[in-house]
């Protein structure tokens, strides 16, 4: 059988078919791969995929983490499968990932970013690196005091 092995399957970033993070939390803490903090943990560290969605969104590597990118992923789907409609329209993909940037940008006010999240364990407030309203994180001033504080 001809194609290509990715993760055990081949799909297309279900997220992208969500309109908002409360969205995309509401399924997750009612749905499939439920996740009880849903409306409290940052949006990339719930679980190994969002933690794809929001670390291709902000482009930062994700070396050693349980899932990863494929660079130039949709030129490799593209060679062995026909892409759906939407992704075959001059500019949406490119405006679609805009899209999802600034979701997640939106989301990250309220709930922080967790960088050091990587999907291979539970998250902990430790991998959280930037602050959102619910969560703060430590960070160290130049004069070694602190800025802010862990909840």
């Amino acid at each position: 059988v001809g194609g290509i092995y990715v993760f055990e399957g081949a799909g297309f970033h279900l997220h992208n078919f969500f309109n908002s993070a409360d969205e995309i939390r509401f399924k997750y803490a009612y749905f499939g791969h439920m996740h009880k903090h849903a409306f409290d943990v940052p949006l990339g560290a719930m679980n190994a995929d969002m933690n794809v969605f929001v670390k291709c969104a902000h482009d930062i590597d994700d070396t050693g983490n349980r899932k990863i990118r494929l660079k130039n992923g949709l030129d490799i789907l593209e060679r062995e499968y026909k892409l759906p409609a939407a992704f075959q329209v001059d500019g949406y993909v490119d405006a679609r990932h805009d899209e999802m940037v600034k979701l997640v940008e939106e989301d990250e006010k309220e709930y922080g970013r967790a960088d050091k999240f990587d999907g291979n364990h539970l998250y902990h407030v430790d991998h959280l690196t930037h602050s959102g309203r619910k969560n703060k994180v430590k960070v160290v001033a130049d004069d070694g005091g602190k800025d802010e504080q862990k909840n």
